[in-house]
C-alpha cells in the first residue's frame, strides 16, 4: 500500500511539473505575441510573472527587450545581466546590453591594471559555475584514469609522470578558479539602478548626511550594506554612498 501512495505520489508529482511547464510555455508564448504586436508594457508584466518559476537565458533577453523599447534602460539592464547569469557567452544578450549600457550617463570603469589580472576578470565573466563543474569532473576522471592505469601495469615510468602532473595541476586550477568565481557570486551582491538620477549619501536620510556624488540609472553597483530603507552601494571607482532601497534592483 504504501509502495502505491509512493508510485501515485510520484506520478502527481511528475503530472503537476509537465502541465507547470506547459502552463509556462503558454504564457511565454503569449507574452512573445504581445510583445510582437508592440505591446511591450503588457509584454514585461507578462515576463516578469514567469521569472519567478522559470529562470532562462531567454526569457530574461525577451525581458530586457521589452523594457529597452518602452526607454526603461536601468530594467533592461537587469534583465540583460540576470540572462547573462545564466548564459554569459550569448552572443545577442551581449550585443543588447552593450547598446543599453551606451545609454547610460555613468561611465564607471574598473582602474587599468596589468594585462593577465584583466584577462583573469573577464575571463570570470565568461564561465559558469556549471561549465566549471563539468571541466572539474572531466580533469578528476582524467587523473583518476591515469591513476588507475599506472596501478595495473598501462602506464608506466616517463609517460605517467608526463601525464598524471598537468592532469593534477589542471584539477587544483580549476577547483581553486572555481571557489573564487563562487566566492563573486554568494559574497558580491549587485544591483542595477532603476530610476532616472540617484544622490548618493554620506549617511541615510535624517542623519548627518550630506551629498557624494549622483548616479543614473543603468549603473551597476555593489551592495556593501543594508538598513531599513536604504543601502550603501560601491562603485568600481571606490566610492561609496547611501541610497534608497526603492532606486535599484538586485541581481
Amino acid at each position: 500500500m504504501s509502495r502505491i501512495r509512493v508510485i501515485i505520489g510520484f506520478l502527481g508529482l511528475l503530472v503537476s511539473v509537465v502541465c507547470g511547464q506547459s502552463q509556462a510555455d503558454s504564457l511565454f508564448g503569449k507574452a512573445n505575441a504581445v510583445f510582437a504586436a508592440d505591446k511591450f508594457s503588457d509584454a514585461s508584466n507578462l515576463y516578469e510573472s514567469l521569472i519567478y518559476t522559470v529562470e532562462h537565458a531567454d526569457l530574461y533577453y525577451n525581458l530586457g527587450n521589452a523594457y529597452f523599447r518602452q526607454g526603461e534602460i536601468g530594467q533592461s539592464i537587469w534583465a540583460y545581466e540576470k540572462g547573462l547569469q545564466f548564459n554569459p557567452r550569448d552572443k545577442d544578450l551581449q550585443h543588447n546590453i552593450a547598446i543599453a549600457r551606451a545609454h547610460v550617463r555613468d561611465r564607471i570603469e574598473f582602474p587599468e591594471g596589468m594585462f593577465f589580472v584583466d584577462y583573469y576578470r573577464s575571463l570570470k565573466q565568461k564561465v559558469t559555475l556549471g561549465d566549471l563543474f563539468f571541466l572539474g569532473g572531466f580533469f578528476l576522471l582524467m587523473t583518476a584514469a591515469v591513476w588507475f592505469g599506472k596501478l595495473f601495469g598501462f602506464i608506466r615510468g616517463t609517460a605517467y609522470r608526463v601525464l598524471m602532473l598537468p592532469s593534477v595541476i589542471a584539477v587544483i586550477s580549476l577547483h581553486l578558479f572555481m571557489l573564487d568565481v563562487y566566492w563573486d557570486i554568494t559574497g558580491n551582491q549587485r544591483a542595477v539602478v532603476i530610476t532616472p538620477i540617484v544622490e548618493a549619501l554620506s549617511a541615510p536620510a535624517g542623519t548627518d548626511d550630506k551629498i557624494l556624488f549622483r548616479i543614473h540609472e543603468g549603473s551597476v553597483v555593489e551592495l556593501t550594506q543594508q538598513l531599513p530603507g536604504w543601502v550603501e552601494i560601491g562603485l568600481l571607482d571606490g566610492k561609496k554612498g547611501w541610497i534608497p532601497d526603492r532606486t535599484l534592483r538586485v541581481l
